[in-house]
């Protein structure tokens, strides 16, 4: 059985939007169209939401000051160049801070379709954040082959402060905020970010508040097919669980189906309403326990090879039409263990 921990208290929340290229020529799997974002950018405008710097969200939860609410902060991964010439402009013009995630040696190699240290100081003075996404991009929890799983987080780590220290070196920035490659982590990384200060995100769904775990920080992926506004109107309305604990939430399974068991608040919303969803389409079987303070959820069928999640939601009491939104990550690495 997993340990158990518990994660701070808020009343207040926020959403983090994941984007990656911005750009009708790139895998269609990780891009938006620039008219496309150009539209998710009009509807945060037209809808009243209030964009804010990322580091500064981290900070409120972190001390647990208020935040407004649909309260909205902007990520890029991987520090593509689309994002220079296709969302820059469009930011720029709304005057709206954003943040990109970076792999330092990408830069340095001048790899196609990636942006400049130049770029990127451009950017830096029009208030852009600038973090870590580790130095080259690599399964941070999936060693090659024959490479022992400690001696392979020790070195993920080593380019995760190589990353930070280069970033520092090149804009001046210094966040220690990290994007998970992949959204890929485990709980043995996650103690080592929180031992080396830093803040890191994943790539599951959900809003943030004074409840989450900050070194598995959800952000909702707005790419491929995540693009659509019509489900995303819902994502962007949506609230943080008061989840005060999880056990078995290693983002690695070790049984399979994983039987996640979540501790929260159920004051907002009725426990009857609750919907567990695996594979997003798979309803997933709940069981309510201590008075609905506590529940278990588990998939009706093994989960696949590689990376899926459960979805959880419920409509809130106070805020009608909006809802509650919980997401824990999976990756199944039996079938590869069992290649090996």
């Amino acid at each position: 059985m997993g340990s158990l921990y518990f994660l701070p208290l808020s009343a207040f929340s926020a959403v983090i939007l994941q984007y990656h290229h911005v750009s009708s020529e790139t895998p269609a799997i990780t891009s938006i169209s620039p008219q496309g974002f150009a539209e998710h950018m009009a509807f945060l405008q037209d809808n009243g939401f209030n964009v804010v710097p990322l580091p500064q969200l981290m900070e409120k939860i972190r001390k647990k000051q208020a935040i407004d609410d649909k309260t909205v902060a902007i990520t890029f991964d991987d520090g593509y160049d689309s994002v220079y010439h296709n969302a820059r402009p469009i930011l720029k013009k709304l005057g709206w801070p954003y943040t990109i995630f970076v792999n330092p040696k990408f830069i340095d190699g001048k790899y196609s379709r990636h942006i400049s240290w130049q770029q990127l100081n451009e950017m830096a003075k029009e208030n852009v954040t600038i973090a870590n996404h580790t130095m080259a991009h690599d399964y941070m929890v999936r060693p090659p082959k024959g490479t022992p799983v400690g001696t392979w987080r020790e070195k993920m780590l080593a380019e995760v402060e190589q990353a930070e220290l280069r970033i520092k070196q090149m804009t001046g920035q210094n966040h220690k905020m990290l994007a998970y490659p992949y959204g890929e982590f485990d709980q043995e990384l996650q103690i080592a970010m929180k031992q080396h200060g830093y803040t890191a995100f994943g790539q599951h769904s959900g809003a943030v508040g004074h409840y989450t775990n900050l070194t598995r920080i959800p952000r909702f992926p707005a790419s491929g097919i995540y693009a659509n506004l019509n489900t995303l109107k819902d994502k962007l309305y949506s609230l943080p669980f008061k989840i005060e604990g999880l056990q078995n939430a290693n983002m690695v399974i070790e049984q399979n189906p994983a039987t996640l068991e979540v501790w929260l608040k159920a004051d907002d919303f009725n426990p009857s309403q609750l919907n567990c969803f695996a594979q997003g389409a798979t309803h997933a079987t709940i069981e309510w326990h201590n008075k609905n303070s506590q529940f278990s959820v588990v998939s009706p069928e093994p989960l696949p090879e590689g990376r899926s999640r459960y979805n959880c939601t419920a409509p809130s009491k106070s805020k009608p039409g909006r809802f509650y939104w919980f997401s824990q990550p999976w990756l199944n690495l039996q079938a590869q263990s069992k290649q090996d």
